[in-house]
């Protein structure tokens, strides 16, 4: 296992020692672990709860579990559970807190997210990741100058990320602080030219803050062409053209945009396809000629 060889065999190593010692929760640790590595969840899951049955004490094996909870397709308010009953164990360790924010913040409850990574902090001040966990947290609540704050401080310990200024760039949006943000996608594009995501948040400031259509309309070309998945991309193009009065692109793009929403399993997304099609006045369906086409939803 440690020598990174072949995941399979060492599996089968543990599952042959795992009948040899039925009680023993290293194995089936160890195994778990494994099957995490191979995105085998539900093996992984079912190794970490016998473990925490022979031994419910232990903190890190509820953070396993919780971390395989946490993944694609899995329980979130699982996750969530797991990491409270490990932060009770251990309730100054940084990394535990750090974990129970990014659960609290996956159920939404953004509020007590930022009061999780806070602690974290306070336990471990130079924590990147937590400075930035935060900082997403309070974007959530539409608290820019606090999110800008915590990605300044992370900026300060990493002053190279792209990926950072992506955030600083989102958050000074938020604020409307339009010259700042655009120098800092300049600054992330510099960095990095194929930071994710890049183009679409400066697509959004171009389309709500400075109301430029075209401008837009060529950074979610850009976004689409570096990531032909990209479901926001395809709603603010939409969105960008339906302000323009084009509702045959903007229809064409929700339309394409809600079912990439819907292959990545974002209900969040597709709700907001809704929203933007709701906009479509009475009027604007006449311009289609009459109901002449077909409109699929």
């Amino acid at each position: 296992m440690r020598s990174g060889g072949e995941t399979q065999k060492a599996i089968d190593y543990f599952s042959q020692a795992v009948q040899q010692t039925p009680n023993l929760a290293r194995v089936r640790i160890l195994r778990g672990s494994l099957y995490l590595r191979q995105q085998n969840l539900d093996d992984a899951i079912k190794d970490f709860s016998e473990a925490i049955r022979l031994e419910p004490k232990n903190s890190e094996l509820l953070v396993d579990r919780g971390v395989a909870y946490m993944q694609p397709g899995q329980d979130n308010a699982l996750a969530l559970a797991d990491f409270q009953s490990a932060v009770a164990l251990e309730p100054n360790n940084p990394n535990y807190q750090y974990l129970l924010g990014l659960a609290l913040a996956a159920n939404e409850d953004y509020e007590k997210a930022i009061e999780a990574f806070t602690i974290a902090l306070q336990l471990q001040p130079d924590d990147v990741q937590s400075m930035v966990s935060r900082g997403d947290a309070r974007r959530s609540v539409k608290d820019f100058i606090g999110a800008l704050s915590d990605y300044t401080a992370a900026l300060s310990l990493t002053p190279n990320s792209a990926d950072l200024l992506v955030r600083s760039g989102i958050a000074h949006t938020g604020l409307k602080a339009n010259t700042l943000a655009m120098a800092d996608f300049a600054q992330a594009l510099r960095h990095d030219p194929k930071v994710p995501d890049v183009y679409l948040h400066r697509g959004n400031l171009r389309l709500w803050n400075l109301r430029d259509l075209s401008g837009a309309i060529r950074d979610y070309n850009l976004g689409i062409k570096q990531n032909p998945n990209c479901a926001s991309c395809f709603l603010g193009r939409g969105q960008a053209y339906r302000v323009g009065g084009n509702l045959l692109r903007a229809d064409q793009d929700w339309e394409r945009a809600a079912a990439l929403f819907q292959e990545q399993g974002n209900m969040v997304g597709i709700q907001k396809v809704v929203e933007a099609l709701r906009q479509l006045s009475v009027d604007d369906r006449h311009r289609w000629g009459g109901g002449r086409r077909s409109r699929r939803r």
